[in-house]
């Protein structure tokens, strides 16, 4: 744990307290672990009732999302490539299809609150 020294001018004590270093505050690994979704928003898709994504492809489809918002264009679908996937999302339909599999599965998707 990297630490500095704090003096008080008034007192003229001084005390070692730690520094801002992130190794410094292991809670928040724990908090990223119990809310892994960096936006306020998480997607989810329809596969024997409603799957969270993973949270960095859901991250991913939310940037994606923000910037359709801000320029719709001509098209509501958007192309989202994840992993070894890609996907072209429909933002009207509220529907992915995954364009690199062979039997192009289209799958209901929603944008909820995260918790």
């Amino acid at each position: 744990m990297q630490t500095i020294d704090q003096k008080n001018n008034t007192t003229t004590t001084t005390r070692n307290t730690p520094t801002n270093n992130p190794e410094n505050y292991p809670f928040d690994q724990d908090l990223k672990k119990m809310c892994p979704f960096k936006y306020d928003h998480k997607w989810q898709y329809e596969d024997n009732g409603w799957n969270d994504y993973d949270p960095e492809a859901s991250d991913k489809l939310e940037e994606t999302y923000q910037s359709y918002l801000k320029d719709r264009g001509e098209t509501d679908v958007r192309r989202v490539s994840s992993g070894e996937w890609e996907y072209e999302v429909d933002f009207m339909a509220n529907t992915q299809m995954n364009v690199k599999h062979a039997n192009h599965k289209v799958r209901n998707i929603k944008r909820v609150k995260s918790q």
